[in-house]
């Protein structure tokens, strides 16, 4: 069954695999703070160490939803998926396609070519994400994919980013309209073994650089370790902590803002950006 009729939303549901922080690029204002780096003593706890999903994590999310929205697509993503290791990729793709789901992939272009063909053929599509620094890359994969990769190519162009920061604690939402909102269950965010609601989370927990949600989010069993975590998803509104409620959809909720409370940021070239793998 399709998770959106498990859920009882309108929306189709899309699941997204945070596969690991780490980018090729360093885009101001980045939502996953790629443009910040990693160190054991920054002000950001979540650019403090980088981190890279383990192939058995992927396989655990699988065995606890198994049975549970096969047919939605997953799709796997970073930060920038294709600075792993290739191998790790190829096992990502392998292992959900063993349990019979959909797959796609979302890249800025930096490696993805070098994925075996027949690995890349096993995706119902490629998102290649174009962040006007990186178009060498784009064009390249671009042409090498219409070649060779049998599934849909979706060009996306995100040149501009939000300021985050300015986003959080805006204090125009209410946590009674956040549990009518069905957007919260269109997305969800995996970073094992983690399931996060709302595509816009995983970036407000770095905004707000703090734990707290995903420490909430862990005992009310919204994470792969929780065997029946199919039935705390069905029953979100109930299930999901109070603290999220508060701190996502009351406080810092952008679709509460109107467009003019929204300034975006021309994506600028940065010295340390490594285009395409070479």
């Amino acid at each position: 069954m399709l998770f959106q009729d498990l859920f009882k939303i309108p929306q189709t549901v899309e699941v997204r695999i945070n596969v690991t922080n780490m980018c090729n690029l360093h885009c101001d204002y980045c939502d996953n703070g790629c443009s910040i780096p990693f160190s054991k003593d920054n002000d950001k706890i979540f650019r403090r160490k980088p981190y890279i999903v383990q192939p058995e994590e992927i396989t655990k999310f699988c065995h606890t939803l198994k049975g549970f929205g096969e047919q939605n697509l997953h799709i796997l993503q970073g930060g920038e998926i294709t600075v792993l290791p290739l191998d790790n990729i190829v096992q990502y793709i392998e292992i959900f396609c063993s349990f019979g789901r959909k797959v796609g992939l979302r890249t800025n272009g930096y490696n993805v070519c070098r994925l075996p063909i027949e690995i890349l053929n096993q995706l119902e599509c490629i998102y290649l994400n174009s962040h006007g620094t990186n178009q060498k890359a784009i064009d390249f994969c671009y042409n090498y994919l219409t070649k060779h990769y049998i599934g849909k190519v979706i060009i996306e162009k995100n040149v501009y980013h939000r300021n985050l920061d300015s986003l959080v604690n805006n204090g125009k939402g209410t946590i009674e309209q956040g549990k009518k909102c069905s957007y919260l269950l269109a997305t969800l965010t995996s970073i094992p073994p983690v399931v996060y609601p709302c595509c816009n989370s995983w970036a407000l927990m770095n905004a707000l650089n703090s734990s707290k949600i995903r420490d909430a989010l862990v005992n009310a069993g919204w994470t792969v370790d929780n065997p029946q975590l199919m039935e705390t998803l069905m029953n979100w509104r109930q299930t999901l902590p109070r603290v999220f409620y508060k701190f996502f959809c009351a406080d810092s909720c952008y679709l509460n803002l109107a467009d003019r409370e929204i300034p975006l940021y021309r994506i600028q070239p940065h010295p340390k950006n490594k285009i395409m793998k070479e």
